[in-house]
């Protein structure tokens, strides 16, 4: 016996929504962040100590970019699920109709 799958399609394409909103709040916060980022400038300066804490691979911008690009992965990627579960909901209601 074959197992059944059953879903509310109005509950999944609630869902999806959700989740793209969820995406383009993120998606703000990130633009937000790396506009006031910006703003900042470098306010370590450019003398030795300030030249320690923002270069090297273990420096404030490698990190900062580092952890900038993972939220921008982090951000696509919940927009991707949003999209992609519509896109099911949308494939299994055709399946059923047709």
């Amino acid at each position: 016996m074959a197992d059944n799958f059953s879903a509310d399609p109005d509950k999944v394409q609630a869902v999806a929504q959700q989740l793209a909103d969820i995406g383009a709040q993120m998606n703000g916060i990130l633009t937000s962040l790396n506009s006031k980022l910006a703003g900042e400038g470098q306010p370590w300066g450019d003398d030795s100590t300030g030249k320690q804490f923002a270069d090297g691979s273990n420096g404030y911008t490698a990190q900062s970019q580092s952890i900038l690009a993972a939220f921008q992965q982090d951000v696509q990627i919940v927009q991707t699920y949003a999209e992609t579960l519509s896109q099911m909901m949308t494939a299994v209601q055709q399946q059923d109709s047709g």
